[in-house]
């Protein structure tokens, strides 16, 4: 008998069995972020699930902000050396 696992891997085509195996990932990584956050600001305890909402929006955040290449903010804090003290600048990133 085959599990679901692999009978869908065997089914679908690669992309799509690639695309749902990395979704996964992603969604386990984010969990693994807002856990910590749940336990310390929500208590299930008849509260809104919106403040809930905002914890995983947190953490969905917080795994875009740790995959930025590292170069990109040691350049903007170069950038923000060279800039006379007093003086107010916008930095607008251009996307590639």
């Amino acid at each position: 008998m085959i599990d679901d696992f692999t009978k869908e891997e065997k089914l679908s085509g690669g992309a799509v069995f690639e695309r749902g195996v990395k979704q996964s990932k992603e969604h386990k990584a984010i969990r693994r972020i807002a856990q910590p956050l749940t336990d310390k600001h929500w208590l299930n305890k008849g509260q809104s699930v919106t403040q809930l909402h905002r914890i995983y929006r947190i953490a969905e955040y917080l795994l875009v902000r740790s995959k930025r290449p590292k170069k990109e903010r040691q350049s903007l804090k170069e950038m923000e050396v060279l800039v006379p003290e007093g003086v107010k600048v916008k930095i607008k990133r251009i996307k590639k």
